[in-house]
């Protein structure tokens, strides 16, 4: 009787389709506006952008240093540096986030994907992972980490 139960739910879960579980970060982060003037530390050679011939216009237009993100809880400022994108879709980029009451300020080299639609995945290296799409001039994203989400917007920098 118990299996009985569980199987119907197993194939919902099964037939999901691929990535709409994902949630839209510009849904996430459409309350949260860019602050002028957050400085964050960055990487060395961070500045540059280099995109393949033969990406699509939505991942190219991610290439580049992003700023003025905060984080609503801490209030550290956050800025993203997005320095290659493969044409597979894989991403090198500097995460980088200013000084908090919790924590010094950090910049970390990171890798992840961005997909056709433009929207890109890091995983970072305390295991989190942080994503991004554009929503006209405006980068939204937003960091998840044990369970909690945290909203950011940034401008291009």
């Amino acid at each position: 009787m118990r299996i009985a139960f569980f199987l119907p739910l197993t194939l919902m879960i099964a037939c999901t389709p691929p990535g709409q579980d994902r949630p839209d970060p510009r849904s996430l982060s459409a309350h949260v506006s860019p602050r002028a003037g957050c400085g964050v530390p960055t990487l060395a050679g961070g500045e540059a952008g280099i995109g393949y011939a033969g990406i699509p216009a939505a991942q190219s237009a991610l290439l580049g240093r992003w700023v003025d993100g905060v984080w609503d809880d801490t209030g550290a400022c956050h800025a993203l540096t997005v320095e290659q994108i493969a044409t597979d879709g894989s991403v090198t980029a500097t995460f980088a986030t200013g000084a908090s009451a919790v924590a010094p300020p950090t910049a970390r080299r990171v890798t992840g994907h961005v997909d056709a639609e433009g929207v890109l995945e890091l995983e970072l290296p305390d295991g989190s992972r942080a994503i991004y799409a554009l929503d006209g001039a405006i980068l939204r994203g937003a960091h998840f980490r044990n369970e909690v989400m945290r909203p950011v917007a940034l401008s291009r920098g």
